[in-house]
């Protein structure tokens, strides 16, 4: 995963940034960062997938993150504000209810706080201090003989607080609609709708209506495969609309195994 860009969708809006310097933004909008601020980031994300039986699958996910942030301000920080290191280990299980026509499953995940986390203005912390849990419905179907599916996934996020700073960010709603077809047999398509929609946080204890989280990705994608149980995937991130996260496009790539490995 690679993104890099001068813009974000602002958390509480306001004048004077980069482009028109008298426009007036509202919480939400698209705009640069303030004193010509620029973000960076790259992701590697290991995911790990095993059906316990054919209807109960446990997993586990190990991100590494690499993200700078740098603009005009930058002499006034004594450190380095960007940050590299592993972040938080998430572990999933999913149950898979029905299998004709639909496939319905529901699942849960649980990440906890096991990156380093910084609690600093203007550094950035690739953890989050806290833990996490998911709840997770899953609907999808195989349209065969069209060589096409589709899918649709709804979760809700509880994310606990941090005792540390006494923070307590709002829980979220999670959603990905997801098609694709078989172009060839070895080559699908895929075309993904996928966002957070989060609620304001507090912090010492008084809510934070400006600490709201929220980000919808239009991903096209393409995958080809499989060889010897291994595909290949690739596609980009397209931001669509979002609050209080960045903007842009995100490109990403990756590898997958599936088969027994025993």
């Amino acid at each position: 995963m690679r993104q890099v860009t001068s813009e974000e969708y602002t958390a509480v809006g306001g004048g004077g940034r980069g482009g028109d310097p008298t426009r007036v933004y509202g919480p939400g909008d698209r705009a640069s960062y303030r004193f010509n601020g620029r973000y960076s980031s790259y992701g590697v994300f290991l995911d790990l997938s095993y059906g316990l039986t054919g209807w109960l699958d446990v997993g586990a996910q190990v991100p590494y993150f690499d993200q700078n942030f740098s603009d005009s301000q930058d002499a006034f920080f004594l450190e380095d504000r960007g940050q590299r290191t592993l972040s938080d280990v998430r572990g999933t299980v999913k149950v898979r209810l029905t299998a004709r026509p639909i496939v319905f499953s529901v699942g849960g995940a649980a990440k906890a706080p096991t990156g380093k986390f910084r609690n600093r203005d203007g550094l950035i912390t690739v953890a989050d201090g806290q833990w996490d849990f998911d709840l997770l419905a899953q609907a999808g179907r195989s349209f065969w003989p069209v060589p096409a599916y589709a899918n649709v996934d709804i979760g809700y996020r509880v994310r606990l607080k941090n005792r540390a700073v006494d923070r307590d960010p709002g829980d979220e709603w999670t959603f990905t609609a997801e098609a694709g077809v078989h172009v060839h047999p070895k080559v699908m398509t895929m075309l993904k709708v996928e966002g957070i929609r989060g609620r304001s946080g507090r912090s010492l204890g008084v809510q934070i209506p400006s600490d709201i989280r929220r980000i919808t990705y239009l991903s096209p994608a393409v995958m080809v495969g499989p060889f010897a149980g291994l595909s290949a995937e690739a596609g980009v991130r397209i931001s669509l609309n979002g609050r209080n996260y960045p903007a842009g496009k995100m490109f990403v790539a990756g590898l997958s195994y599936a088969g027994k490995i025993f």
